[in-house]
């Protein structure tokens, strides 16, 4: 007799993903410079810089400066050269090919205690040249982008310095417990004042964008991944799954189950072809 904890037969094939092309920590002196050929329209960077600065030269004749904590998102055939004009530039850099969706583009600060090591990781998979390894470091940078498109929204541009290293600060932790108080001591407010402050550039207060930056990232991982529930739901850092489902409900309107059923279905529908007889006049 056979007694099944748990079992599931995925039906449909994943639409959504990408295929990293190359990833790797550099370090440059001046005066190096990088030259491109737009030959890859279906490829993107995301680069990020550790130390030094750099600058990127696009095809449109435009220049970037980058410098330490800088994530740039470009498509592969807008970039002329890397250079780097002073010093030494340390950056990391990560090719990929998108595969059913569109990656983020343009320039936004990020936390990068975490991403040498992080990058080091999916080389070693890399590496490894085995089917399992190139899907698992395909789905780490998958997951990144997906956390980092967040820091992407163009309206937090118009925000004063403090307030967009909070949004940065959030959307790094939503795993775990943010505490307001902190973050409001942090910035140098109270949590009454630093909730007044917030709520007249957000137009939400604090707990209420960090509810609505979980619900975004859990909508994100049920769309594009395989994970089970209970493990978004910690991902999350919400205490239990019930908890999550509830939350999540509450937020979109229907469970994390039903959603990703109905994004599932919306791809399936989108990517089934009719199948035409070759022989069929």
């Amino acid at each position: 007799m056979t007694i099944f904890d748990g079992y599931a037969l995925n039906p449909i094939p994943s639409t959504v993903g990408l295929n990293i092309i190359s990833a790797y920590s550099s370090m440059t002196k001046a005066p190096y410079v990088n030259v491109f050929r737009p030959e890859h329209p279906d490829r993107y960077f995301a680069i990020i810089t550790m130390s030094g600065k750099g600058t990127l030269h696009l095809t449109n004749k435009n220049v970037i400066y980058v410098e330490k904590g800088d994530l740039l998102f470009l498509n592969y055939n807008e970039l002329d050269k890397f250079t780097c004009l002073e010093g030494s530039w340390h950056h990391l850099a990560y090719c990929f090919q998108p595969q059913g969706f569109t990656p983020p583009s343009g320039l936004t600060q990020i936390n990068i205690d975490k991403e040498s090591n992080q990058i080091l990781q999916i080389i070693r998979l890399i590496r490894k040249c085995s089917k399992f390894s190139i899907q698992h470091a395909n789905s780490l940078l998958l997951t990144k982008i997906i956390c980092w498109s967040e820091l992407l929204n163009k309206n937090e541009a118009k925000y004063p310095k403090n307030i967009t290293n909070t949004l940065s600060y959030i959307n790094e932790n939503l795993s775990n417990n943010i505490d307001l108080k902190t973050l409001a001591k942090n910035n140098g407010y109270c949590e009454k004042q630093f909730r007044t402050i917030f709520v007249n550039y957000l137009g939400v207060t604090p707990k209420q964008y960090i509810i609505k930056k979980r619900m975004e990232r859990a909508c994100a991982f049920l769309s594009n991944t395989p994970e089970s529930i209970e493990l978004i739901s910690e991902t999350l850092g919400f205490y239990s799954t019930a908890h999550f489902i509830t939350a999540f409900k509450r937020f979109i309107g229907i469970t994390p189950n039903e959603y990703r059923k109905k994004v599932h279905n919306n791809t399936k529908k989108k990517y089934e072809q009719p199948i035409i007889n070759p022989n069929q006049k």
